[in-house]
């Protein structure tokens, strides 16, 4: 199990199996599922990972936002430092899409972890 899916799991627990997220940008808690994690993770270039991960608003089906981690070693154990909504659901034309809040490039410069 990677960190990330092991902090939404443990969040989760908490939660009655809820990951409460509050939005970085609204403020809002959000009340999410955990649905996956994308692949290929990276590692950016100041050593952190970069994992990108799927959530589904609780009592939805199409709701779904896309989380972003930053994980970082610590002496040998695989830790999360920071969360940001990458993108978030949008109901447009009668379907529900994922808006970006920011680009990949915006990160700066990576590499797939293999």
């Amino acid at each position: 199990m990677s960190a990330v899916e092991h902090k939404a799991m443990v969040e989760s627990l908490k939660n009655n199996g809820v990951f409460k997220l509050k939005d970085d940008k609204t403020g809002k808690e959000l009340e999410l599922e955990f649905v996956d994690t994308h692949q290929p993770v990276r590692q950016l270039d100041d050593g952190h990972y970069f994992a990108c991960t799927d959530f589904r608003v609780v009592g939805t089906k199409n709701e779904i936002y896309d989380i972003d981690f930053w994980v970082s070693d610590k002496d040998g154990k695989m830790t999360v430092d920071q969360t940001k909504v990458h993108k978030v659901p949008e109901l447009k034309s009668g379907e529900w899409v994922q808006v970006p809040r920011y680009e990949w490039k915006d990160l700066g410069a990576s590499h797939v972890v293999p």
